[in-house]
């Protein structure tokens, strides 16, 4: 049985068209999910068992044995909404490495403040 909600979310369990989930392959049952995905939409995500994968992960997944899942949800969007996640994640990313950037410059300038000032005491006892 699959079933699609709002979010662009298809959830199936046990027998797909012809294909039976103890024979086949994840792969195969996403190929036969394909008939119940809006044709404007693509699929994004593939979660097994509460794990998810970005749908470009295929190797990851594609070839596991489906009659082993208990549960397989396949997340779709538009492309314009994939594009626009994407950029936004990506937005997230970069401000991820420049927060990480900022916190190491801090640490080299209060490293050299430490080492100036180490200098200007070994200078000062020496005279």
């Amino acid at each position: 049985m699959a079933t699609s909600d709002a979010l662009g979310m298809v959830e199936t369990m046990g027998l797909i068209g012809a294909v039976e989930a103890a024979d086949a392959t994840v792969g195969e049952m996403i190929d036969a999910l394909g008939v119940h995905i809006d044709p404007n939409e693509i699929v994004t995500t593939v979660e097994l068992d509460g794990v998810t994968f970005s749908a470009g992960e295929e190797e990851r997944y594609i070839r596991r044995a489906a009659g082993k899942v208990t549960r397989l949800v396949l997340g779709t969007a538009t492309p314009a909404t994939f594009a626009l996640r994407m950029r936004h994640e990506l937005a997230d990313a970069v401000e991820g490495v420049a927060a990480k950037f900022n916190r190491f410059r801090g640490h080299i300038k209060l490293y050299n403040t430490l080492y100036i000032l180490s200098l200007c005491s070994k200078e000062s006892t020496l005279t």
